[in-house]
């Protein structure tokens, strides 16, 4: 999970799934070290468990192909966590405790701008269930007024944001779902795209010719007539006086 310079994240101290002491937790190198890391996103999840439990907050300086980095908050602290990518996912090569006091830290400014952003809303349980109720088909409108009934103030393009991660990771990517789908498209399939999406006519190629008039018999003969040489001995349409036989 990457998020930009001045992104926070903080939490309340609370005991250790794992089953870490306090101690532990002040120097973290035990919880670093000893575990597993098999993607980026567990190695985002251990920061944000780490913090979490004791009560401080950081920002990521660093997040890209090759490096995840993060620093605290404060200026002043000398906290460190840094991970390179290589062929695996191995612990941190850099990791310095969190020098800063931890009752400085103002919890509920750091909670109220992390639960706004995209990253913090596609870890929720509620957005994540409801991306699997709804499949590939689900909508950031949905998923917004789904939150706003849960007391979350979100704006549409959080949503719009956050489903992008969800199905990616629930449903894998739009290239990869292309290889399960049908290359013969059936004529029922045909019929209901075309009521949204009307085929459209080819055209030829070339210059387009100027649409003829349909004329009546009678306007043509007088046009012929009003082109065509009068004799003035006869009278007749179609030679001169001195081509006239008569």
């Amino acid at each position: 999970m990457a998020t930009n310079g001045s992104d926070g994240y903080v939490g309340e101290t609370q005991e250790s799934s794992d089953g870490c002491s306090p101690g532990d937790w002040a120097d973290g190198r035990a919880y670093f070290y000893s575990r597993d890391y098999a993607s980026r996103n567990d190695i985002s999840r251990s920061i944000i468990e780490y913090n979490e439990n004791v009560g401080r907050a950081f920002r990521v300086i660093s997040s890209d192909n090759r490096r995840y980095k993060v620093l605290c908050v404060d200026s002043n602290c000398s906290f460190t966590v840094a991970f390179a990518y290589g062929r695996g996912f191995e612990p941190p090569h850099t990791f310095v405790p969190h020098t800063c006091d931890a009752t400085r830290v103002d919890l509920a400014s750091y909670e109220a701008s992390r639960g706004s952003k995209s990253s913090y809303v596609a870890f929720l349980d509620s957005a994540r269930q409801f991306v699997l109720d709804k499949g590939r088909d689900a909508s950031p409108a949905e998923m917004q007024k789904k939150l706003t009934a849960e007391g979350r103030r979100l704006t549409y393009q959080t949503c719009v944001d956050a489903c992008i991660p969800l199905k990616a990771q629930l449903f894998d990517e739009d290239r990869t779902q292309c290889q399960f789908m049908n290359p013969c498209v059936t004529m029922d399939e045909m019929t209901r795209l075309e009521k949204h999406h009307p085929l459209t006519v080819s055209k030829k190629r070339g210059r387009p010719k100027k649409s003829k008039r349909i004329e009546s018999q009678a306007a043509t003969e007088a046009f012929k007539k009003k082109r065509s040489n009068k004799c003035t001995t006869c009278g007749n349409y179609g030679h001169n006086k001195r081509t006239c036989k008569e």
